[in-house]
């Protein structure tokens, strides 16, 4: 195995990182209902029948890692994707970060 295959070890950290912030099933399930659209804790925990502290707390880990945004109004935090943010999981589900970091290794 050669060393130009390896993944820049900074990059990989931040790829497991990120990993890590949707490997749990309760967190894939908000990452799900707020495809299809913003909604609220009250929402959220009426929607996956899961306690509200629950459901804050796996919020909160979302958010931290950037891949939920929230707005406040009316009295409520409105929690909505980070599009962005989710497309950077996709490229690390999908090896197109590892594919894109070796291309780069060979061009130099």
């Amino acid at each position: 195995m050669t060393g130009s295959l390896a993944l820049d070890p900074t990059k990989a950290v931040r790829m497991a990182t990120l990993l890590r912030a949707v490997a749990h099933p309760i967190r894939l399930e908000l990452l799900a209902v707020l495809r299809e659209g913003e909604a609220n804790v009250s929402q959220l925990t009426e929607v996956l029948k899961t306690p509200q502290a629950v459901v804050s707390g796996q919020l909160a880990i979302l958010r931290m890692n950037g891949l939920v945004e929230v707005r406040r109004a009316s009295g409520f935090a409105w929690y909505r994707l980070n599009l962005e943010r989710l497309g950077e999981v996709l490229k690390c589900l999908s090896g197109d970060a590892i594919t894109a970091e070796i291309r780069i290794q060979e061009a130099s």
